[in-house]
């Protein structure tokens, strides 16, 4: 999901190195004139992006037809060795880990071994569910109201430090649900958290094992595993943060933390071919692809642009599939256009928006779709500061600040530290409008009086609702 945050998502016990190094690979054949020719325009876009901005690193890749036709890697990998990044940088997938926990408990009830539509307290009796009955489909597509414990300021406080399972599932079930299971959308950590513990007590085997064994493995992804807790491998990018336009040491997380709902590491060919996998059954089960790309049905008959694991949208016009992802000093966007058969992906070493703006920059060169035409009007010294102030976004759990500095308007999404790691500029449009054209977003402001109580975004064919806090 493309949005204005970066949602932050068993202990590795896999033996051996998290990332060998793979044998190689026999040489792919030469590229069409059409596809080189296509490769260039992509190159040049993906510069385009990062020379207005400054980044650590980031990898890319683009398959069309079934052949990547264009993977790169830009800027450093580990700023202090001054490694570049290149297009095999393994980087952490954050929450586009939840797709493969998605895959896995799909291909888990193909088996039988389990049924979406169980209780989750059958595979994990001690889960709190205060007296409501909270399916393994809700946990899938985040309907089932349990709170996002990621937005708990014990876990925000103590997130670096070690955290036995049952101490961390604690501090979610303490919680009261944030509504009726089923009735809403709401996106949960917490339900991917749990998903994880069911897939192991099915399996006997830990996540990483199993994951790895049900979906990674028969999708042919070499690179993908559970991340390990630092990243210190030759071909492991290093965390960074953006904070007021100047990069640093991202703050750190214990990664056991993140768990079945953002744990796993990889690269960006490696995420190319896992949508290509799931979208054309190469390894994996036909029929899971089409039941992580239906939207969910809240209990009203209304839909929910999620499916399970997946995001699906229309944008521009085209049909599209996938996820983003954003974990301590990552930031990561996987995108598949199925009318088009053309998969994207970007991660980056930086926790920014930048995967995101360069993955939809690829996607327009690709699908030949020309830039936005965007109006760019003065905003009045009178007008400016109506709109500052700080807005709460509970279904996305995303608190979103805005300034007015110097005739400009900005908006930076709020870290759990309370700090902004990067504005992004408003343009006005009028009436009350604004684009942000990096994130493909659009900003109405509700004005009462003399300021702005509320907030709609649209981004990715979702509209999120914001109200001021106070």
């Amino acid at each position: 999901m493309a949005r204005l945050a970066a949602l932050l998502t068993l202990a590795l016990a896999a033996c051996g190195p998290a990332h060998p190094t793979p044998a190689a690979p026999p040489p792919p054949p030469p590229l069409s004139a059409a596809d080189t020719a296509l490769a260039a325009q992509l190159d040049t876009a993906a510069q385009a992006v990062l020379a207005a901005r400054p980044y650590a690193g980031l990898s890319v890749a683009v398959l069309r037809h079934g052949t990547v036709i264009f993977a790169r890697g830009y800027g450093q990998a580990d700023r202090a060795a001054k490694t570049p990044a290149a297009a095999d940088t393994i980087y952490r997938y954050a929450s586009i880990s939840k797709s493969f926990t998605a895959a896995a408990i799909l291909e888990l009830a193909r088996q039988g071994k389990l049924a979406i539509d169980d209780p989750v307290t059958r595979y994990v009796p001690d889960t709190e569910t205060h007296g409501k009955t909270i399916t393994l489909r809700q946990l899938l597509g985040h309907t089932s109201g349990i709170k996002d414990y990621t937005e708990i300021d014990a876990f925000v406080k103590h997130m670096a430090e070690p955290m036995s399972r049952a101490a961390l599932v604690d501090l979610f079930d303490a919680e009261p649900l944030n509504f009726e299971p089923g009735s809403r959308w709401s996106y949960s950590n917490s339900g991917y958290y749990l998903l994880g513990l069911v897939i192991e007590k099915v399996t006997g085997e830990p996540y990483a094992d199993a994951v790895k064994r049900l979906v990674i493995t028969p999708a042919g992804l070499p690179d993908t595993a559970y991340c390990p807790q630092t990243m210190t491998g030759a071909r492991e990018a290093r965390p960074y943060r953006t904070v007021d336009g100047a990069l640093t040491d991202a703050t750190a997380i214990d990664m056991a933390h993140p768990y079945a709902a953002g744990s796993l590491c990889g690269t960006a060919p490696d995420l190319v071919h896992w949508l290509d996998a799931l979208a054309n059954h190469r390894g994996v089960d036909a029929g899971l692809w089409p039941q992580m790309i239906t939207p969910v049905t809240l209990t009203d008959g209304t839909h929910f642009n999620y499916g399970m694991g997946l995001q699906v949208s229309q944008w521009k016009g085209h049909r599209r599939v996938g996820h983003n992802g954003g974990i301590n000093g990552f930031g990561s966007q996987m995108d598949d256009y199925p009318d088009d058969d053309l998969v994207i992906a970007a991660i980056d070493n930086d926790e920014s928006s930048l995967a995101t703006e360069v993955a939809e920059r690829l996607a327009r060169v690709a699908l030949a779709i020309p830039e936005d035409k965007l109006l760019d009007l003065p905003i009045s010294a009178a007008d400016g500061p109506r709109y500052v102030g700080t807005f709460d976004f509970p279904e996305a759990q995303i608190k979103l600040a805005i300034r007015f500095e110097n005739g400009v308007l900005e908006a930076g999404n709020l870290d759990p530290q309370g700090q902004v790691g990067r504005w992004l500029r408003l343009r006005s449009q009028g009436e009350r409008v604004f684009e942000i054209p990096e994130v493909q977003a659009r900003l109405t402001f509700v004005v009462e009086g003399d300021r702005a109580t509320a907030l709609d975004v649209e981004q990715s064919a979702a509209t999120l609702h914001g109200t001021r806090v106070p």
